[in-house]
């Protein structure tokens, strides 16, 4: 659901080296992150798709924003999949061949609530989840797109390079995802990137890997 299909890619813009021009949510607030591959059964029995970014406090609500114009894709809620009431996904394009997504997110802001008001539930099980099909609604970067954080103290920011297939033994074992994660902070233009890596928690100074 998160891949625009053909038709859809023709619609977006190309893509730039650097795509990403503004940071998520104040960074002073982001303590650790765990990079890409991590495993911790039993929700990360098989390698983490994305990173994880940590505050430094339990509790605390933070603002996330666009970090470029985007293009939404899907927006889907679930209920008690962690120690939150809510949590959400949003996935956005950003050009043709790169799609990203926000995940537990806690709140959606009243903006990204009007779209999703106007879209019917594509998969719902009453009282635990929706998700929703959007039509590439234009968000310009910077918006506010909700609140992060909470009991949970982390959220995923994670990337799909439709450019960039991962050398799989085997790709068709893989959902088309799978088989195109890379790093969001290598999208940051050099001295953003490096706040990012600043704060990986990784001995080897990369953001490691999905495979």
């Amino acid at each position: 659901i998160e891949i625009p299909t053909k038709s859809e890619r023709e619609r977006l813009p190309s893509c730039d080296t650097s795509p990403f021009t503004t940071f998520p949510v104040d960074m002073n607030d982001v303590t650790s992150i765990t990079p890409l591959g991590n495993l911790g059964p039993p929700g990360h029995t098989f390698p983490t798709q994305h990173p994880h970014l940590h505050f430094d406090q339990s509790g605390k609500e933070v603002e996330i924003v666009a970090p470029a114009d985007i293009y939404l894709t899907a927006v889907a809620w679930s209920n008690g999949i962690t120690q939150d009431p809510r949590d959400y996904t949003i996935y956005f394009s950003v050009c043709n061949d790169i799609i990203a997504y926000y995940n537990h997110v806690k709140t959606i802001s009243p903006e990204l609530q009007t779209i999703f008001d106007t879209k019917k539930c594509e998969s719902f099980s009453v009282g635990q989840g929706c998700t929703k099909i959007l039509d590439l609604e234009k968000i310009e970067e910077g918006t506010l797109l909700g609140t992060v954080g909470l009991r949970q103290g982390n959220w995923d920011f994670g990337l799909i390079d439709l450019r960039k297939p991962l050398d799989f033994v085997k790709p068709k074992r893989y959902p088309e995802r799978d088989r195109y994660l890379q790093c969001v902070f290598d999208y940051y233009p050099p001295t953003m990137k490096d706040r990012f890596y600043s704060l990986l928690d990784r001995d080897d100074g990369t953001c490691s890997t999905t495979m």
